[in-house]
């Protein structure tokens, strides 16, 4: 026998799986995940440089809406000696936030001879706060040693310049307070450009830049302030809480509101309030009326007058005034504008309205509702388009008008009556009859004519018109 056919001849197996060749994919995959979770946890890298610490230090917080999106490393004082470095990790999801043009400041509380502030810091630490730019991604800033109060402020509101010999309890950051109801912020405090005086720049929040007038009055708030009398007693009187810590700024309206104040405007700042500026009722909206000067109504001013016959007449009015609507139809307004009175010359009647002079020899006016007409005369003036015009079923808040760039009177529904004649009468009124008759009572909803507004010595009412678009064509 051959010695080769006694070889044993192999045979051949199929090489079983094993999972021992993933075992270094699987330490890289973890190795990458600690990496990440790692990275996570301790978050992106920023370096700040501020002049002052402020005592700022390793463990306090980054804050953006109130929430922290990061945590202070580092505090030391840079080469020079001139200021300190502070390194902070981010939280990545806040990546966003590290913009060029973000500005970051350092809460502390602030207590002075102007007020207080940070006072959120008395009990816990102090801390960070970010404001995001919109520019390329960046990784080192230079913080701010005060808050940006005007960029923390919503936009659209309206910046008024006070001014005042002294800086008393006048700081940034302070409130600016009408009928105890914060409405603004004093951004900026500082000396005048000549330095003859000081100057603080107040921000009027949007929701109630309809309130920042011409005629507007400001003054300083104290903490507090003490009145006491024989017969008074003792009283103490508080602008608001905020107000009391802080101090700020106090303002009131004149009971006709003046044009609103243009951005920038200078006001004198007293240093005590009046009591006459307490009691100012100038019932305007708080809010704008949307109202363009396209859409709302333009009265004109007209005048009657006359020569009395007669010397038992001698004493008698020999004028009369209201604000008339122009529209396609005529002139709309009281019907006691038009109609010739009793005592009369003949021949001395005379309408009055702007450089017109009309000579009236007898009552040609339409009544279109009770003590209200329209005079068909075509006048030369922006015309209120009629179809702008709706019947009222129940009272509403409205808004009375008068001469252009002047405020509104607003009147909310609840101080709206329903009577008897088919008007609604207005509660608690203290307008001017030689000044407000006929002035159009405009819907604030939508901007629609309701009526105008007829006074006497006894009431105020506005006098709902009925449809008069086939009197106006449109």
């Amino acid at each position: 026998m051959n010695e080769l056919d006694e070889i044993p001849e192999a045979e051949l197996h199929p090489r079983r799986r094993t999972w021992l060749h993933l075992i270094p994919l699987a330490a890289a995959l973890l190795a990458l995940s600690l990496f990440y979770l790692v990275w996570h946890q301790s978050g992106i890298l920023v370096t700040l440089t501020f002049q002052q610490g402020h005592g700022l230090k390793a463990g306090d917080t980054l804050r953006y809406r109130g929430i922290d999106i990061g945590q202070v490393r580092e505090v030391r004082l840079n080469p020079q000696l001139q200021g300190i470095i502070v390194k902070l990790h981010v939280l990545p999801s806040a990546q966003n936030l590290l913009r060029e043009g973000s500005q970051f400041w350092i809460v502390r509380p602030q207590v002075d001879l102007s007020g207080a502030s940070g006072l959120d810091t008395v009990i816990g630490a102090n801390y960070l706060r970010v404001l995001p730019g919109e520019g390329a991604v960046q990784r080192q800033f230079v913080g701010l040693e005060n808050p940006p109060y005007l960029e923390l402020m919503p936009k659209g509101g309206v910046t008024l310049l006070l001014r005042t010999p002294g800086q008393g309890s006048l700081r940034a950051g302070a409130p600016v307070v009408y009928r105890q109801v914060v409405i603004g912020k004093l951004i900026q405090v500082g000396l005048s450009k000549d330095a003859g005086a000081v100057e603080a720049q107040a921000y009027i929040e949007p929701d109630y830049v309809n309130l920042a007038r011409n005629n507007a009055v400001f003054w300083k708030i104290n903490a507090a302030r003490l009145d006491a009398g024989w017969l008074s007693g003792i009283s103490l009187q508080i602008e608001s809480v905020q107000s009391l810590v802080t101090g700020g700024v106090g303002m009131a309206l004149p009971p006709q509101p003046g044009e609103r104040a243009k951005d920038g405007q200078l006001f004198e700042l007293q240093e005590e309030v009046r009591d006459i500026w307490l009691q100012w009722q100038p019932h305007l909206q708080t809010q704008d009326s949307r109202q363009t000067a396209a859409q709302r109504p333009l009265p004109v001013r007209g005048y009657l007058s006359w020569r009395n016959e007669g010397w038992l007449n001698v004493l008698k009015d020999t004028q009369r005034t209201a604000w008339l609507l122009p529209i396609e139809g005529g002139l709309l307004g009281p019907e006691a504008l038009f109609a010739l009175p009793a005592s009369a010359k003949p021949g001395s009647v005379h309408l009055r309205i702007g450089d017109l002079n009309l000579g009236l020899q007898a009552t040609v006016a339409q009544p279109v509702a009770e003590g209200v007409a329209l005079l068909p005369y075509p006048y030369a003036a922006p015309l209120w388009n009629m179809q702008n015009q709706r019947l009222a079923q129940q009272p509403e808040d409205v808004q009375i008008y008068t001469g252009a760039g002047q405020a509104p009177y607003f009147v909310t529904a609840d101080r709206l009556q329903a009577d008897h004649s088919g008007g609604w009468q207005i509660k608690d009124a203290t307008l001017a009859e030689t000044y407000w008759q006929g002035a159009p009572a405009v819907a604030a909803s939508d901007g629609k004519l309701l009526g105008l507004l007829l006074l006497d010595d006894k009431s105020a009412r506005i006098r709902l018109l009925p449809k008069l678009d086939s009197i106006a064509q449109p």
